[in-house]
């Protein structure tokens, strides 16, 4: 804390002492890529940030590290190409997002 404010990287961990996540702050905003992680050390959740925004590429793992969904925002809304899939990797479902609405 600087100022009664977050900033600079957090991490949490699981009891067992293994990273269960990781971000950076800026002045008490999320700042960079967060990730959160499974008890079994794989990445879950991906996440990028702007000054408190999400902004780029979301992704979510499955605990064996099989990618489930891949989604982008533009300035806090889905923007772009949103996949999410089946665990043997094939395509379960796309949608295309402008804005935060469906467009396609």
């Amino acid at each position: 804390y600087l100022g009664g404010r977050k900033v600079g990287e957090w991490k949490t961990y699981f009891t067992s002492g293994k990273l269960r996540s990781e971000r950076t702050f800026i002045e008490d905003r999320k700042h960079g890529l967060e990730v959160s992680y499974h008890k079994s050390g794989q990445a879950d959740l991906t996440t990028e940030y702007d000054h408190g925004v999400k902004t780029g590429r979301q992704t979510i793992h499955s605990t064996t590290g099989v990618l489930l969904s891949e989604r982008y925002y533009k300035e806090g809304k889905l923007h772009g190409v949103y996949t999410k899939y089946n665990k043997d990797g094939t395509i379960k479902s796309s949608f295309t997002y402008r804005d935060g609405s469906v467009v396609k």
